[in-house]
């Protein structure tokens, strides 16, 4: 197998500056995707772009605030996923630990809707500041992949493998390789197309100026593995608008800016690396069937098991 790469664009619809940088990489082909916020300011400017000039608009699930000084709510303003003012929450730990099933699967349902019912096919799906990571709860993971699989089988930003070293400070969508082959077998059991491989590219705290990002950047590229390979970036045009709202607008802007720049550019092809968009999984990787799904998640269910009684077991021996 190659080496295959989707580079995609989180946070479609959150503001003017982030839709424009999101519009013009996508246009100048320099990312494969973006995933469109269905609670946010600028949602109806972004969603109709994707409706008349792309297939690859995905859904980024959103339960959680950040530090931007847009507030968001939920669709179905279901109390348990918002605090006191009527504000999605901030805090993940708190989101974790008022989440009620019932409530999750209601505003998942709704945000599907919100989409489908502008008029945007939905390419694949992806989560908002991780906020319903499997791990945080198995339980919700299976319900989004069975809403995916009854959606045609629409790809789910997981990793099939965890560890992977390729640059310092950008790290693995999921650090645990037997805990990301466990929830790739709950995906396979769905028939979801999943990435190899994902990571999280730092938009705050790390690489501050041009330079250092971009060549993080690079030597992500140089250092990808064979087979699908999926980044997420944040990007955003300078502007008045960006500066007002967002504590990390220097980051997104940058991130923005050495997209465009050639040697990026250069460095894919140099690697020999195809950029792809997440329908292309499907294509090129089949995935596993369900029997073989089943006897992963025997096989890693059991090592995922004794690893969760272990760090139970010191919690209570502390």
């Amino acid at each position: 197998m190659g080496k295959y790469l989707i580079i995609n664009a989180d946070d479609f619809g959150v503001s003017k500056s982030v839709n424009e940088a999101i519009i013009d990489l996508l246009n100048k082909n320099k990312i494969s995707s973006a995933t469109l916020m269905p609670n946010v300011n600028y949602y109806d400017e972004a969603a109709k772009w994707a409706v008349e000039n792309s297939s690859n608009i995905g859904l980024h699930l959103t339960f959680l605030n950040d530090d931007t000084k847009f507030k968001y709510r939920s669709l179905s303003r279901s109390k348990s996923l918002e605090d006191e003012n009527g504000y999605l929450l901030d805090d993940r730990r708190k989101f974790s630990k008022s989440l009620k099933l019932r409530d999750i699967k209601k505003e998942i349902d709704m945000q599907f809707k919100k989409l489908e019912d502008s008029g945007v096919k939905i390419s694949h799906v992806d989560i908002h500041r991780y906020a319903l990571y499997p791990t945080y709860n198995p339980i919700v993971y299976l319900y989004l992949c069975k809403k995916c699989r009854q959606k045609g089988r629409l790809p789910i930003r997981w990793s099939r493998n965890g560890e992977v070293s390729v640059c310092d400070g950008i790290t693995n969508l999921c650090d645990t390789d037997n805990i990301a082959k466990f929830f790739s077998a709950v995906s396979d059991l769905y028939q979801i197309p999943i990435p190899d491989y994902v990571f999280k590219f730092p938009y705050r705290d790390i690489f501050f100026s041009y330079d250092e990002k971009k060549e993080a950047f690079i030597n992500m590229l140089r250092k990808l593995p064979d087979g699908i390979n999926e980044v997420h970036i944040h990007p955003a045009i300078n502007s008045e608008e960006i500066k007002q709202i967002n504590p990390t607008w220097k980051e997104r802007v940058l991130e923005y800016s050495f997209m465009l720049d050639n040697d990026v550019t250069d460095a894919m092809k140099e690697n020999n690396i195809e950029l792809i968009t997440y329908k292309d999984i499907a294509k090129i990787n089949k995935g596993k069937s369900r029997i073989e799904a089943i006897k992963e998640l025997f096989r890693y269910g059991i090592n995922y098991s004794i690893k969760g009684v272990k760090s139970v077991f010191l919690r209570v021996k502390k």
